[in-house]
């Protein structure tokens, strides 16, 4: 049963726990340092570093392979900065349409300027985002956009949006919203563009303006995990500013940080924001149980009951679900996660996380059912074409590519790709798939695991067995826990 355990945990926190919301080691004997260098890149860029940084990201992206899909990833960061030279550049090395193409659609609706700029003009304007957003002089920046005269002659929208994130920064809502207008005038589809909008409405008082933009957003159709994710936290940032009792705002408030990745900020806010009120309590222990999960079961426990205690939840009851199915309490698990399911509205996550159990425990074709309906619902559930591929055998390749599409981060899809590689004798193809799975957690066991199977294909028995013996460090029970992720025990 520890082995289970173990198994139940790693699929759990791969799969269930960052849906939600959502160094580097020597690469024993693979050269791979593309997060090392975006590191320091992404540190110069908050230094106002600027031409150094675009210098630095350009380098790492030429020098990575056609299949390091892990650059679609940074090509967000790079939109959002505004080297969108950069992000085409990435766009134009993956070869593979058919992961990269949710990716490369949802980067351009969310971030793309209408008008495309020089260089030179993407530089200056970039270093102006660094200014306001890294190093609190926006007021600087803003007057070193205006008064670049060539350049606001252009008309270019990415221009203006800068102008009025720069305004926004420094408070001086009126110009800021002159500005967004002008931006949204010229490039009305950006998305971008329209959070920023929201904001400022907010800050207006024009609640009910904002509340229509925000409308609008959450009809957008993104199709990748990032940008549900920032659509998300907008949805609690917009229920922060529009609440008028205290206590729920902050409850939105925490919710926001929760969402936005920043778990510290999150539950200070929510800790500070307990009162005597039992159904804004209820709220805020379920998401500090949530908040708990992937640090401390007994906290995330605690949480979840002292919630319960008051009154049912999703967050609640899902928390509560998580921790009992750690702890081998499947029958109960599994009904507490049943409860969860009809306080859920459009994550599907309690059904992710049933489905994975009665895999794990032998169900297959249960598991196998709730996934094929959840494709049905929402064909962006990555898992269930990851899971329908292993399990059937049938149009596995594909399947595998489909479930990257929807989150490029998915490592179990590139070990199973890697797979299907070394058994067509594509060693180099393989590689290129393992070297993603090895950014993504280079201390995954899974990696050394499948570089040896890689090595022993080739005939290197012997580096194949020391990363054998890597694998076994990392996991002594590394063969029953990778048998039953393949399903051999049905």
């Amino acid at each position: 049963m520890r082995i289970f355990k173990k198994i139940l945990f790693i699929f759990i926190l791969l799969f269930c726990a960052l849906p939600l919301y959502a160094e580097v080691i020597e690469g024993y004997g693979i050269d791979y340092n593309n997060k090392d260098a975006y590191t320091v890149a992404k540190n110069k860029f908050a230094l106002t570093n600027v031409k150094t940084a675009h210098d630095e990201f350009e380098e790492m992206i030429n020098t990575s392979s056609n299949k390091d899909f892990i650059l679609l990833d940074i090509a967000i960061v790079l939109s959002e900065y505004g080297f969108f030279d950069l992000s085409d550049k990435i766009f134009s090395k993956i070869d593979d349409y058919d992961i990269s193409k949710n990716y490369i659609e949802d980067i351009r609706h969310f971030y793309y300027p209408a008008k495309r700029m020089k260089e030179s003009d993407l530089l200056f304007l970039a270093e102006a985002y660094s200014n306001i957003m890294y190093n609190n002089y926006a007021q600087e920046a803003v007057i070193d956009v205006i008064n670049n005269t060539d350049l606001i002659k252009e008309k270019s929208d990415y221009v203006f949006y800068i102008l009025a994130l720069g305004y926004y920064e420094i408070k001086d809502i009126e110009q800021s919203k002159n500005y967004i207008s002008i931006a949204l005038s010229l490039n009305p589809d950006n998305v971008n563009y329209k959070i920023l909008k929201t904001k400022i409405l907010l800050e207006d008082k024009n609640k009910k303006q904002a509340l229509n933009l925000f409308e609008e957003i959450k009809r957008e159709d993104f199709k990748i995990v990032e940008f549900q994710n920032k659509i998300s936290a907008l949805e609690q940032y917009v229920l922060y500013k529009t609440e008028k009792n205290e206590k729920l705002k902050d409850y939105h408030l925490g919710y926001y940080y929760f969402l936005d990745g920043k778990t510290n900020f999150a539950q200070k806010v929510l800790l500070n924001a307990i009162s005597n009120n039992k159904k804004i309590n209820k709220e805020i222990y379920a998401l500090l149980a949530l908040s708990y999960l992937t640090i401390s079961d007994n906290n995330a426990e605690d949480n979840a009951k002292k919630s319960l205690k008051i009154g049912e939840s999703f967050n609640g009851l899902y928390s509560l679900g998580l921790v009992q199915l750690k702890k081998e309490q499947f029958k109960l698990g599994l009904n507490t996660l049943n409860k969860a399911k009809k306080y859920e509205h459009g994550t599907h996550n309690a059904e992710r996380l049933i489905a994975l159990v009665y895999r794990i425990t032998g169900k297959h074709k249960k598991a196998l059912k709730i996934w094929r309906n959840l494709i049905k619902k929402v064909p962006e559930i990555y898992e269930s074409y990851y899971y329908i591929a292993i399990d059937t055998q049938t149009d596995t390749e594909n399947l595998l590519k489909k479930s990257l599409s929807y989150n490029v981060n998915f490592s179990p899809a590139y070990y199973k790709l890697s797979e299907i590689y070394i058994e067509r004798e594509n060693f180099e193809l393989a590689k290129k798939y393992l070297y993603n799975a090895h950014y993504i957690d280079e201390n995954d066991f899974r990696y050394y695991y499948y570089l040896s199977q890689l090595e022993f294909a080739q005939g290197n028995d012997t580096l194949a067995e020391n990363y054998l013996k890597i694998c076994t460090r990392l996991e002594p029970n590394y063969q029953a826990i990778i048998d039953r992720e393949k399903g051999f025990e049905k």
